[in-house]
């Protein structure tokens, strides 16, 4: 090969755009694509060694890989040897090589060495470990870096499995080839580093000279990478850096010796007092450590208790000795990690078991820091918008939730011992973590809040109730061992909030006023926000619950001779709504602790509803009547919520009466209920624009729907509210048409559905029609748009109950649409909307209608609907590129309307013939496959809708591939073979197969195999190819191993000739020719018995067959 020609063919690549034409960019492509299939090993490394062209030298590194494994079987050993040595040797010794030339030799190296673990053609590993210390121990920091790069490359090949590699390299290969390293090599390179840095250990200053340091930074991310090095026989792709693993340290068993030494963990301690006001090796050095504290695995079993409390007992001690007077800002973060860790990794009982004084001193340890913790992340997070110490929080937090649950899981030796435990760790040290969080959300005197940063920028993840999260649900488990001092404390915060509310509005100059109302607003919102998170929960369904230990406390008051009663309870929440400024000391103790804090949060409540009432508007903050609104929400939901009262009479001893709940009788359901609507409606009529504010509001009138829907449904303030508010123009119209025919549909009684029907559905309909019959015009469009997510929310509410009476009325919307579609074909956000409206009709309504005429209705115009946006959206699609989100998001829409016609086919009419359902289907592919490009197609959203759509279609009505055109049969084939290409991602190859599968085997039955064309059975020929290379270099990947195997299996069984011509180009290969004899005995094994049309025992047989094979080839196949 001519030097000069191959680093001209660089320069034109590299040239800049306004050079270079495309065709010659793509000319120089192809020239480096076929140099790699017909150079030789020898010519690359000539060409390694005299060019200095960084591309050329990029080009070679990556062909002399690709080469050795290529040809692995036609390579003598000795050669292998020379081509990976010569790539190490060549980057130890070349000065300012660009990273890129670097990494594509050190890859190849690597993936040379693992090639020859197991066959020991690579040569001698011992030799290969001796050169990697000489270049990490090297003085020059270039070879040193090349040395910590190459173990990265190393670690990186060994912990993954190449795909469409093409060297028939098999899942079991890779599995073989990590084992055998991790036994070895693995720790032969962690031995070296702990030798090494055992040295460094014992040096008094590591970081003042440049050398150490530069070795212990090297050695340390060699130890971190070891350390965290995934052992489990799942393969990864992974990328190394300094960020920290997730993995935890599990060793193999032929590690144990090297862990029975005590030496292996102090070191990492010993050296990190050395180095760890350096922040890069404190990073690196506290990495290990995290590792080392979750330690697990057949090293340190969990059943052997001796040695993991030994093991804790060093860590701990170690832990308190180095980190005394508390970790540095930047070891904050991995100092929680590795707290965190210990928890999970360890079994508890091996931490309660220790020594007292030493497991007293961790607990102390472990409060006071925590604390101190909690005031330093709390003030940075709010007064700075700074949340790195608030992600640290959050692990400590998590870490205490897992230790308080493991205490209740240990039995102690005496109830002495059990009692010590309670005091250092439960009861008092969690109660004063508690308090020092509340502390910190409330403004001087009392608290420490500071003045608070605004962050918000109108993403949700930026409000508080989300920001905050991950410290209110593990804060919530804490508060429950200690939850009748909490709702103490918070009824009294609460009260006293609410008074001195009262006192501001009635006797505060309006300057006194203008000043402390911010931060009684704040306050007020921060405990809001803790009550919604501490005694009551929110599942992820919305479905709320009161705390199981809130009913532990009242089981306990019960038991201690204090009983409440139902009539007081009642009089109390009654006061609380209907005069919240009233004294309500009398009923201190006649009500239950969680009834007295639920009183005092309607009482904030109701006093906030009067303020609106009042105009006195600049009193409430939107944010607070926000988190109000939450709270509110989740207790009343959890209160009202059923109990099964019999099981705690049953298990318990407590009466109905006693349990911590709303009160059962109706006239306070009516008070409750009122007030509610009141207080809802007031924010939708007066704050109609907050869209945020106004979705509360909606959620917290949902929450009563399951107890209280009739009392809502046939309560007259709800309608005198209605009649003053114009649904169709509030941001949140859908989900209040939703919570409003919820509330019908729940409410059970046929006479107050009737009314609801009539005054909120029929009223916005006749609307809706009349807007539908004027003349386009910008302000019609957008009442036809607000009409028509309206009549959305109408169909997100439907259930199985419900569906019927609101089909028939969505279904004179949709066909009102059908003319619409024509009319507003312009208007994008029209069409948008009637695609969206169509889409939860079919997947919310239209599943539950078993009426044949029904449903052919909607398909009819569903048809002319496609027909419509076929014939004016198709001009619209033809420019389409990556960047054109609404027309990607329009487009989505229509396919998952196609897929929910044809999952609403399958499951009430079967698959026997071609539905109507599929023949909207078909009708749409038409257009679907002209538009579906490769620019279309690199939206994921749409490309995974599509081809889920096309095996939706060729599964659930294989019948339909009767009714395709020969052209459209061969468009959906192209475009099946484009997906199992992989450049959309692996389940889309997948389901592309699986969709293939389907159609062969349709077509290869004796009743159907007439109708296949010649053209469509050459597609499949050409296919196979694919299908066959797929198998082989996804075996790692389980659904899409187990797909292709299926795929070539109804292949051959389609045409048995199709597969041995493509065995026999196989064959024919240079590179197959060495091992013919081996790959022909392997091929007639995995042939011996002949492939049959639909038989399914016949094709696990051929995955069976298929393994072996893949097995007895490895390495040996080549099919580039």
């Amino acid at each position: 090969m001519d030097l000069a020609t191959i680093e001209g063919y660089a320069q034109t690549l590299l040239a800049p755009p306004n050079l270079v034409t495309s065709e010659a960019r793509e000319q120089v492509t192809f020239f480096f694509e076929d140099l790699k299939k017909k150079i030789s090993i020898n010519e690359c490394l000539i060409l390694l060694r005299e060019s200095k062209n960084p591309f050329v030298l990029f080009q070679i590194g990556q062909a002399i890989g690709e080469i050795v494994l290529r040809d692995w079987a036609l390579i003598e050993p000795s050669d292998v040897q020379i081509a990976y040595k010569t790539l190490l040797e060549f980057v130890a010794t070349s000065l300012s090589l660009e990273s890129y030339v670097v990494g594509a030799c050190l890859k190849s190296a690597a993936m040379i060495i693992k090639r020859g673990i197991l066959d020991g053609k690579s040569g001698d590993q011992e030799e290969l470990y001796q050169f990697i210390h000489q270049m990490l121990t090297n003085e020059s920091s270039t070879v040193q870096a090349a040395g910590c790069l190459f173990i990265s490359a190393l670690i990186e090949q060994f912990s993954s499995a190449w795909r469409n590699s093409k060297f028939s390299i098999t899942w079991d290969f890779h599995l073989q080839a990590k084992s055998t390293f991790e036994n070895n090599g693995l720790r032969r390179l962690l031995e070296m580093s702990l030798t090494t840095l055992h040295a460094l250990s014992n040096q008094e200053d590591i970081v003042g000279n440049a050398f150490t340091s530069r070795l212990c930074d090297r050695f340390l991310e060699v130890s971190e990478n070891i350390l965290s090095w995934n052992f489990s026989s799942k393969l990864y792709r992974r990328f190394l850096s300094n960020h920290q693993s997730s993995t935890s340290f599990r060793p193999p068993i032929s590690w144990k010796d090297l862990l029975e030494n005590d030496e292996f963990f102090i070191l990492f301690f010993k050296l990190h007092s050395k180095i760890r006001h350096d922040e890069t090796l404190c990073t690196k050095s506290m990495n290990c450590l995290i590792q080392l504290a979750s330690l697990t695995g057949d090293c340190m079993p969990v059943a052997d208790q001796e040695a993991s409390t030994k093991y804790v007992r060093m860590y701990i001690s170690s832990l308190l000795e180095l980190f005394a007077q508390g970790p540095s800002n930047w070891e904050t973060n991995h100092f929680c990690l590795i707290i965190n860790r210990l928890f999970l990794y360890r079994p508890l009982t091996s931490i309660m078991r220790q020594e007292p004084e030493l497991r007293a001193r961790f607990f102390g340890f472990l409060r006071d820091y925590t604390i101190h913790l909690t005031n330093q992340a709390m003030q940075k997070a709010i007064g700075e918008a700074e949340h790195e110490d608030h992600t640290s929080l959050a692990l400590i937090y998590d870490a205490i939730v897992v230790l308080l649950r493991g205490r209740w899981r240990t039995c102690f030796s005496s109830e002495e011992e059990a009692d010590a435990v309670d005091n250092e760790l439960v009861k008092w040290p969690t109660l004063m973590i508690v308090n020092a969080f509340v502390s910190n959300l409330l403004a001087p005197p009392k608290g420490t809040r500071p003045v608070a940063k605004d962050e918000d920028d109108g993403d949700e993840d930026s409000e508080d109730r989300t920001l905050f999260m991950d410290l209110f649900n593990p804060l919530g488990a804490m508060i429950c061992y200690s939850v009748g001092e909490f709702m103490e404390n918070m009824a009294t915060n609460l009260h006293t909030s609410l008074a001195e509310f009262t006192a501001m509005a009635t006797t505060g100059s309006t300057g006194d006023m203008s000043r402390r109302l911010p931060m009684w607003q704040e306050d007020q919102h921060w405990l809001m926000l803790i009550l919604a998170n501490s005694i009551v929960g929110e599942e992820i369904d919305g479905a709320c619950h009161v705390s199981g230990d809130v009913f532990d406390y009242t089981q306990k008051l019960f038991h201690t001779g204090r009983k409440f009663d139902e009539t007081k309870k009642a009089q109390y929440l009654q006061m609380c709504i209907e005069q919240p400024t009233q004294d309500r000391a009398q009923y201190a103790l006649e009500v239950d602790p969680f009834i007295i804090v639920m009183g005092e949060l309607f009482a904030w409540a109701s006093i906030e509803h009067d303020v609106f009432a009042n105009a006195s508007r600049e009193m409430i903050s939107p944010e607070l009547c926000r988190s109000t609104f939450l709270c509110l929400r989740r207790f009343l939901n959890a209160a009202s919520s059923s109990v099964d009262c019999d099981k705690w009479n049953d298990y318990q001893g407590v009466s109905s009466e006693n349990l911590p709940v709303m009160p059962q009788s109706k006239e306070f359901s009516a008070i409750l209920v009122r007030f509610v609507i009141k207080k809802v409606l007031a924010v939708l009529v007066n704050y109609g624009s907050e869209e945020k504010l106004c979705q509360d509001a909606i959620d917290c009138l949902l929450s009563l729907v399951e107890s209280h829907a009739s009392d809502i449904a046939s309560s007259p303030e709800l309608f005198e509210y209605l009649n003053s508010l114009d649904i169709a123009r509030l941001p949140n119209r859908a989900n209040l048409m939703k919570a409003l025919v919820l509330i019908g549909a729940a409410a059970n009684d046929q006479e107050l559905q009737e009314n609801m029907f009539k005054l909120i559905l029929v009223p916005l309909s006749e609307r809706f029609v009349s807007a539908c019959d004027q003349p386009t015009r910008t302000d019609i469009d957008s009442q036809i748009v607000d009409y028509l997510q309206c009549f959305d929310g109408v169909a997100k509410a439907s259930q199985s109950h419900s569906a019927p009476v609101l089909f028939k009325f969505l279904y004179a919307i949709i066909d009102k649409c059908v003319g619409l579609m024509r009319s507003r074909n312009q208007n994008e956000l029209v069409v948008s909307n009637i695609l969206q409206l169509i889409l939860d009709v079919t997947t919310k309504v239209s599943i539950y209608i078993d009426n044949e005429d029904e449903s052919n209705a909607l398909y009819a115009s569903l048809l002319q609907i496609v027909d419509t946006y076929k014939t004016d959206q198709f001009q619209r699609f033809s420019t389409f590129t990556a960047d054109d989100e609404e027309k990607a998001t329009d487009l989505a829409l229509f396919i998952d309307i196609l897929s929910n016609v044809l999952s609403k086919d399958f499951l009430t009419l079967g698959g026997e013939n071609c539905t109507n359902g599929a023949k909207v289907v078909i009708h749409s592919l038409e257009m679907l496959l002209t538009i579906m490009n490769d620019r279309v197609l690199q939206m994921p959203e749409v490309a995974l809708k599509f081809f889920r759509l096309i095996l939706y279609l060729v599964e659930f009505s294989p019948e339909s591939l009767a009714e395709m055109s020969d052209q459209l049969m061969s468009s959906l084939c192209q475009c099946i073979r484009l997906g199992m290409t992989g450049q959309f991602g692996m389940e889309i190859t997948s389901t592309s197969l699986e969709s293939l599968t389907e159609v062969v085997l349709h077509f290869g039955s004796p009743a159907n195999k007439g109708r296949c064309t010649q053209n469509l059975a050459f597609l499949f020929k050409e296919m196979l190819p694919t299908v066959f290379e797929t198998c082989l270099s996804n075996t790692c990947e389980n659904s899409i191993y187990a797909e292709s195997c299926s795929a070539l299996y109804a292949l051959i069984a389609f045409e048995r000739s199709f597969f041995d011509e493509y065995v026999n180009e196989l064959f024919s290969k240079k590179s197959n020719q060495q091992a013919r004899q081996v790959l022909e005995a392997a091929f007639t094994e995995l042939m011996e018995v002949n492939p049959e049309p639909g038989n399914r025992r016949g094709r696990v047989q051929f995955r069976s067959r298929m393994e072996q094979f893949l097995n007895k080839i490895q390495g040996l196949l080549s099919y580039n």
